[in-house]
């Protein structure tokens, strides 16, 4: 059998495995944040700081999946035993996917796999922070500090992606303002790319499936289980 026919590979295993991988991190992404807001009314502003704790956390996980995104669809364009099986509009899909994730990169290169202590340096100098933090609320203040940390890490790889025209900047345009921009920035691009799954996971099955069929024990087909 030639091998660019056969999809019995380990490569197109691992690319299940990857998928499968980013789609569980979506999802529990997706219920950190129904659960955040499914809380009551915080009672005070610094109960409404803290509450923006796991939100700045879940945008920051977001950030780092986009770039798991992009590199998933090189590697499915780049399997050739995959490639060639694809359809017109599945593989457009695909590069679009991979287009408007890749948009993210220059942020996430300042705030998910690396934390660019520039960027801190510079976030510090700005705001005048100097020396030790001396507070009795160090929770709400690291929720206020990572928010300044997604501020400055975004207006410093923005111009990059073209992402937004401007920079954003809690303290001139308001919190509130700026996070919702930001939200119904990631939300749009984090809804699109995720579109992907369902098609490429059934065209998957159906390019695989009888032969799969055909080279294996049934009593394989149930599921993976440890021995």
């Amino acid at each position: 059998m030639n091998n660019n026919s056969s999809t019995l590979t380990n490569r197109v295993a691992a690319i299940q495995i990857k998928m499968l991988h980013i789609q569980y991190k979506m999802v529990k992404t997706f219920e950190d944040q129904k659960a955040l807001n499914s809380l009551n009314e915080f009672k005070n502003d610094r109960d409404k700081v803290k509450g923006l704790k796991n939100s700045t956390y879940s945008f920051i996980e977001m950030i780092s999946t986009f770039e798991y995104i992009e590199g998933l669809m090189n590697d499915i364009l780049q399997t050739k035993e995959i490639n060639y099986k694809l359809d017109h509009k599945l593989k457009k899909q695909l590069k679009k996917v991979k287009s408007r994730a890749s948009k993210w990169k220059p942020m996430r290169h300042k705030i998910g796999g690396h934390i660019d202590i520039k960027v801190l340096e510079d976030l510090c100098k700005k705001n005048g922070y100097k020396g030790v933090f001396i507070s009795d609320d160090l929770y709400s203040d690291a929720t206020i500090l990572n928010l300044l940390y997604i501020q400055e890490s975004f207006n410093a790889g923005r111009q990059k992606s073209n992402l937004l025209d401007e920079d954003i900047d809690f303290t001139k345009f308001g919190l509130a303002n700026e996070i919702e921009k930001l939200v119904k920035l990631i939300n749009d691009d984090w809804d699109f790319v995720f579109q992907y799954f369902n098609p490429m996971m059934e065209a998957l099955y159906k390019m695989g499936k009888q032969e799969k069929m055909e080279n294996s024990d049934p009593k394989t087909w149930k599921g993976i289980m440890f021995d």
